[in-house]
């Protein structure tokens, strides 16, 4: 499994009409290779740098209608909790 530092992106969804379009400009803008598209997960398409995959396309979803991206970044690392003890209450703002 590959680690990232806290906060650093690690995994893109994003949304496009042209999904081929997209596939072409992320493969020569940043070299990733596509596998395939999958009718049965909405035409989910994983993208691969260096053989690992990192991110998704695919094209809108029915009753969307903008195309939309999100990207998900490295979580903080878990801390083991001591026996016996409670974990914290959540901080709220």
């Amino acid at each position: 499994m590959l680690e990232f530092p806290e906060g650093a992106p690690c995994w893109v969804d994003a949304m496009f009409t042209d999904v081929e379009g997209a596939k072409t400009f992320y493969g020569d803008v940043l070299g990733w290779t596509f596998g395939e598209s999958s009718t049965e997960y909405g035409h989910y398409t994983q993208a691969y740098s260096d053989g690992k995959a990192v991110a998704a396309v695919v094209p809108p979803m029915p009753g969307v209608d903008a195309p939309r991206s999100g990207v998900c970044t490295s979580p903080r690392p878990m801390r083991r909790r001591r026996p016996g003890r409670s974990p914290r209450p959540a901080v709220r703002s």
